[in-house]
Order: structure tokens, then C-alpha cells, then sequence
């Protein structure tokens, strides 16, 4: 079967953003898989939206991540585009207050889930070539804040991933970009 290029995977979809670059693939041609850990929280958007489904996945969660690049795969045959957009910990409490619990959690969703949504996209990009790899920032990747040392750690990790990712797979065709977005 040949490559097809027609499928933009974005893991963390929400409401805003998210579902506008949906939009935007979709208007020009791409199919959209939109993720989030939560099908109820995208399913009504992947309805509107041509070209799109909802799949429900922990971005932190090897297995499922594994499927749903399976998925991708069997589905579309290609993986033009991944857009790791995954958000939270956004919370203003000192490091002296925060909990270890809450630290991990955010770190998981960002850096961890990151390596993992990257590697399973990276591996099928080369395989076949090409690719985009887009990892979304803020500026607490670049410098941490008072109170937001749990969003700063997961940002700044995001970055480092971003830029040892592109120095490995640019040779190899695949775009690697790291954005802020604040």
C-alpha cells in the first residue's frame, strides 16, 4: 500500500486550540485524530469537524499510546503531522506547598507523555521518511516563575526533548518544532 499523506494526530485536544488546528487540517484535507484522555471532551467537536474522529487516550500511558499510533497506522497508512498539545499544572502554589502527587502528575501529562507520543511518532515518520513533530511550550519552557515550578519542570523538559528529537530525526526528514504559546 503507498503512502497516503493525509492524517494530522493532535494528543491533548481541548476546546480551543486544539480544536481550531483541527479545523484548520481538516479545510485542507488532512483526516484528524483528535485526542484526549477523555472522549466526552472532544467527541461533540470530532462530530462537527470533517474529516475527524475522537480517540480516547492517556498520552502518559505507554500501552495506549502504542495503540493509538497502531491505530494511525492501520487506519491511514501515514503520519504526516503529530501536535503534542498537552496542557495542565498551570497552578500558582509555592514549591514549599506543593504536593508530590500533584508535581508527578503534571510532569507525567508533559515530559513523560511527550517522550512517549514522540517516540511512537518518530518511529513511524522515519520508517516512512517524512513528518512533522510540533511540541507545544510556554514561556516557563524557557524560564520558571514563582509558583509555577511543577508547569515550568514539564515546559522546560518538552524543549529539551524537542531539541535532542530534531538533531536525531531532522537527517532523517522529519520536522521537529518546539512553540510557545502563551
Amino acid at each position: 500500500m503507498s503512502k497516503s499523506h493525509n492524517v494530522a494526530v493532535i494528543i491533548g485536544t481541548g476546546s480551543g486550540l486544539g480544536v481550531s488546528l483541527a479545523e484548520r487540517f481538516s479545510r485542507s484535507n488532512l483526516n484528524v485524530v483528535m485526542v484526549a484522555r477523555s472522549l466526552k471532551k472532544i467527541d461533540g467537536f470530532a462530530q462537527k469537524i470533517p474529516k475527524s474522529i475522537a480517540y480516547e487516550c492517556d498520552a502518559s500511558n505507554e500501552i495506549e499510546v502504542k495503540k493509538l499510533f497502531r491505530f494511525v497506522e492501520n487506519q491511514y497508512n501515514s503520519l504526516d503531522a503529530m501536535i503534542y498539545y498537552v496542557g495542565g499544572g498551570f497552578r500558582n502554589i509555592s514549591v514549599i506547598e506543593e504536593s508530590v502527587e500533584n508535581y508527578r502528575s503534571v510532569w507525567e501529562s508533559s515530559a513523560l507523555g511527550g517522550f512517549i507520543c514522540c517516540r511512537a511518532a518518530a518511529s513511524l515518520m522515519v520508517n516512512q521518511g517524512y513528518g512533522t513533530i510540533l511540541i507545544s511550550g510556554a514561556t516557563a519552557s524557557i524560564r520558571g516563575s514563582k509558583g509555577f515550578c511543577s508547569f515550568a519542570s514539564g515546559k522546560f523538559a518538552l524543549r529539551a526533548l524537542s531539541q535532542s528529537l530534531a538533531k536525531e530525526v531532522g537527517p532523517k526528514g522529519i520536522h521537529v518544532a518546539h512553540i510557545n504559546i502563551d
